[in-house]
């Protein structure tokens, strides 16, 4: 476990490398020591409403992808089965709901994958 967890963090860096050129892209931060199982991207800027195209481009490149946790869970239609109350704006799950997304993250060197993800954001980026 030890060691894929080891690997997941050099695949982190390495994605983390690569994403420094996205102005318009905000990746997870790591606080303590993650077990990095995956990239959390939210879109901001000028691409911020451009998720569903995004994952659709993605898809259709062999890219999978999902959204960060639950997005706003609230918003999940098996909240109607559950007792809760919301106090106040969900502000913040809704941003991660409607303009993030997740990618998963291998337990052994995935640079590689990492470099096809880079180059099909670019080919989505260029088309907007």
């Amino acid at each position: 476990v030890d060691k894929m967890i080891d690997n997941r963090r050099s695949n982190a860096y390495y994605f983390l490398d690569k994403m420094k050129k996205y102005d318009n892209i905000r990746v997870q931060k790591e606080i303590g020591e993650s077990s990095w199982f995956g990239f959390a991207l939210v879109l901001t800027g000028n691409l911020k409403n451009k998720r569903t195209g995004l994952v659709k481009f993605l898809r259709n490149n062999n890219i999978e992808c999902r959204p960060i946790v639950a997005g706003n869970f609230t918003r999940n239609p098996v909240i109607k089965y559950m007792d809760y109350r919301i106090s106040g704006e969900l502000v913040n799950a809704d941003e991660i709901h409607d303009h993030g997304l997740f990618i998963g993250n291998h337990s052994s060197n995935n640079n590689a994958q990492v470099d096809y993800f880079v180059e099909v954001l670019d080919s989505f980026i260029k088309q907007q």
